[in-house]
């Protein structure tokens, strides 16, 4: 596709350097944002194409590595650029602004230094509001899986109860970096331990439906379905560090289960197990919505779409 007049214009205002920058920082953001390799590196590369730059991009779940020349000076010299990361997370709201930002600068209703600007403004924190949805959205997640599980009304009960914990240590962890590798294994300490403490002093539950439910939101399916398709699309540095790092997340969860089933029963506790609850046929369409929702609002996407990641999940 032919430039158009005011992208070629925008393009010719803007030096090396500030193309450099702009595309550093939008490959940044796309890493943020939870991204496949395969996708950030074709995305960079049709950018950078656009801004009349050539680009070598190399991406894994912790850098991303930049070679960038001036297709207008073939006489300058590669810039090479190495990015330490960590590994992102899924926000589609920012994942969709990023990407607006990048169309409006290519077609040349942004300038390069105006794009990067807003790029850097997408990192506002969330608000009071949003952050109380994400918690009881880790809650409302808990309990609708319990249901998809079948379980007791009391199942379900302490299934949101406890996830709602488990979504304040998330809070927690976005807010103490230092907190945030021990994050998986003590919550499933916590979820264990809460689990079997209701089935021995409140009364009888399924405690291992109602901890895997609480903890449903920390299973990686998605990073190893990521990880899966980077193999298979021959991106092998990416898709095994992708792989290796969702194994370690089931590890610490396994751990911190593990952990707290040792507390237990070295405290002599006897969590009583309750039989598998038998719950009107309504109550498990009625968690598949709430699911839904749920994980809607934890991938964080702009209103419009909700309905569609709702249909989706």
């Amino acid at each position: 596709m032919p430039d158009s007049p005011a992208s070629a214009t925008a393009r010719s205002a803007a030096g090396f350097a500030d193309r450099a920058r702009f595309l550093e920082e939008l490959a940044r953001r796309l890493h943020l944002y939870g991204v496949s390799a395969t996708r950030l590196e074709g995305t960079i590369s049709q950018v950078a194409g656009r801004l009349r730059m050539g680009c070598e991009v190399w991406a894994t779940p912790t850098g991303l590595l930049l070679s960038l020349s001036d297709l207008d000076d073939e006489s300058a010299a590669q810039n090479t650029r190495v990015l330490r990361l960590q590994p992102g997370g899924i926000d589609l709201g920012a994942l969709c602004a990023a990407a607006e930002i990048s169309d409006r600068v290519i077609d040349g209703e942004l300038d390069v230094q105006a794009g990067r600007t807003e790029l850097r403004a997408l990192d506002r924190p969330l608000s009071a509001r949003r952050q109380v949805a994400h918690v009881l959205a880790h809650g409302l997640a808990a309990a609708a899986v319990a249901g998809l599980l079948r379980a007791g009304w009391a199942d379900l009960v302490v299934a949101a109860a406890i996830g709602t914990v488990v979504g304040l240590l998330e809070r927690h962890s976005r807010r103490h970096p230092a907190f945030a590798p021990s994050y998986e294994a003590i919550a499933a300490f916590v979820a264990t331990l809460l689990a079997a403490a209701a089935a021995t002093f409140v009364r009888p539950l399924s405690v291992q439906t109602v901890t895997i439910a609480s903890l449903i939101v920390l299973m990686p399916g998605l990073t190893l379905t990521t990880a899966i398709a980077e193999l298979a699309e021959q991106q092998l540095a990416a898709g095994t560090s992708r792989f290796a790092g969702a194994a370690m997340v089931l590890l610490k969860l396994a751990f911190g289960s593990i952990a707290a089933s040792q507390v237990v029963a070295a405290l002599g506790w006897a969590p009583q197990t309750a039989a598998t609850g038998v719950l009107p046929p309504i109550v498990e369409l009625a968690a598949l919505g709430s699911a839904s929702l749920a994980f809607a609002v934890l991938f964080s996407p702009a209103r419009r779409d909700v309905p569609l990641v709702m249909a989706a999940a």
